[in-house]
């Protein structure tokens, strides 16, 4: 029907090159969900006895272990993605 968008090369593929696709999509969005969960677990424990209705969490170790933290998430994150966290 649309003889401009014809795949000729359909004849070539094979079906069992597609099979890894899916699963590598599916080990990077369980590791990915497992990245978060952990993170939100342990700041939630970290957190315990903080009044957020009071402010923020002040300078001091916890909070600089929370930031760690999340520059950790973020750069497993990153690598789960395929993308790099060096500055050139």
């Amino acid at each position: 029907m649309y003889p401009a968008f014809r795949r000729y090369d359909a004849k070539n593929w094979s079906r069992w090159k597609f099979y890894p696709w899916p699963l590598i999509c599916f080990t990077r969005s369980v590791l990915f969900g497992l990245t978060v969960l952990i993170l939100a677990i342990s700041i939630r424990i970290l957190s315990i006895g903080h009044n957020f209705k009071k402010g923020p969490i002040p300078n001091g170790c916890r909070k600089s272990t929370i930031s760690v933290m999340y520059r950790m998430a973020s750069a497993t994150t990153l690598f789960i993605a395929g993308m790099g966290t060096e500055v050139v």
